[in-house]
């Protein structure tokens, strides 16, 4: 005869979910700050020898402002140089 399988109560077993949600959120956003910075790098921009954090607060602001001046060079010829 077979022992029955130990099933934790509801408190657990949720406790547990949101344990592995948590896991998996954490490791989708690292793998995406890599990208962002795989990204950044194959476009020789080197943001990472300047900002420690490449998604911290200084490091988005430089990227905020790269993003603006691209937009002000491309909607605008005269400031291309």
């Amino acid at each position: 005869m077979l022992l029955p399988s130990f099933v934790p109560e509801i408190r657990i077993r949720d406790l547990r979910d949101l344990t592995r949600s948590r896991a998996s959120l954490s490791e989708e956003a690292s793998r995406i700050m890599s990208r962002i910075q795989k990204v950044l790098e194959d476009a020789n921009v080197k943001l990472a020898s300047v900002a420690t954090n490449t998604v911290g607060k200084s490091g988005l602001a430089m990227l905020e402002a790269l993003i603006a001046a691209l937009a002000l060079c491309t909607s605008n010829p005269q400031h291309r140089e």
